[in-house]
């Protein structure tokens, strides 16, 4: 089956959209760290954005559910982190890649990743619609958990730095 190629446009609305669906999914694990630890919201994210790895995050989530949270708890931010590291994986996929582009017909052909400098990768949309499609299935279980996790506490899903 022949590969449809997409456009270099196409591919960096992809890179766009994964960054963004991973970002969302730090929130959820941020919101989850600022519910658990009862911190203020900008010492929580004074705290949770010094981290700059998503090791880092992780670790620090886990931490703090191990002194203060149940089981529930436990299966609510567990759900999280796990869509979260899904929608993170899919980001990985193309973060810090270089893509190569055919100079005839502008289409992107290929990238290159860090961590496989000697192996194209090649692009296409069924491949770009394969990672957007895994990554909206984690942001979906990524809210989801959150909002559990929410309802459990009273909280609000949506809240800003400057509520308690």
């Amino acid at each position: 089956m022949a590969k449809t190629p997409i456009t270099v446009k196409e591919y960096f609305e992809l890179v766009g959209s994964l960054i963004a669906h991973a970002s969302v999914n730090e929130m959820f694990m941020f919101n989850a760290f600022h519910t658990l630890s009862g911190c203020k919201p900008l010492l929580a994210a004074s705290i949770f954005y010094t981290l700059d790895s998503f090791p880092g995050k992780k670790n620090l989530l886990l931490r703090v559910l191990s002194s203060v949270g149940d089981e529930q708890d436990k299966v609510l931010i567990n759900g999280i982190i796990s869509a979260s590291e899904k929608s993170n994986k899919q980001r990985r996929v193309v973060a810090h890649s270089m893509v190569f582009v055919d100079d005839t017909t502008g289409k992107a052909q290929g990238i290159i990743t860090p961590k496989t400098p000697d192996k194209i990768v090649p692009v296409s949309k069924e491949w770009s619609e394969s990672l957007i499609r895994l990554a909206q299935e984690a942001l979906v279980e990524g809210r989801d958990f959150h909002e559990r996790l929410c309802a459990k506490y009273g909280v609000s899903p949506i809240r800003g730095f400057s509520e308690s």
